[in-house]
């Protein structure tokens, strides 16, 4: 790697009650990227988050799309500066 930061190819959720789809909910907890060496992943847990095994409660990692996400994120930065301007006038 030639020192450019990769981005994660998959977000990782913890589904709560799998079992009742009436009450699931998700929680983002990391990420996951292809092990440099092939074969694998790496994953990254958010800081502070420690993961128990619980009835009912499973993890998943799901694409991220990082062209949406960018797109998402520029409209809101042209929202926000769209906000600023209106605010000056």
């Amino acid at each position: 790697m030639s020192g450019e930061r990769r981005r994660p190819t998959h977000r990782l959720v913890l589904q709560h009650d799998a079992d009742n789809e009436d009450s699931r909910s998700q929680t983002e907890v990391g990420a996951l990227w292809p092990h440099e060496r092939g074969g694998g992943f790496s994953i990254t847990i958010k800081r502070g988050l420690a993961i128990a095994q619980l009835d009912g409660t499973r993890l998943h990692a799901f694409t991220i799309d990082h062209d949406a996400e960018d797109r998402k994120r520029e409209e809101r930065k042209h929202a926000r500066d769209d906000e600023r301007q209106r605010g000056r006038r």
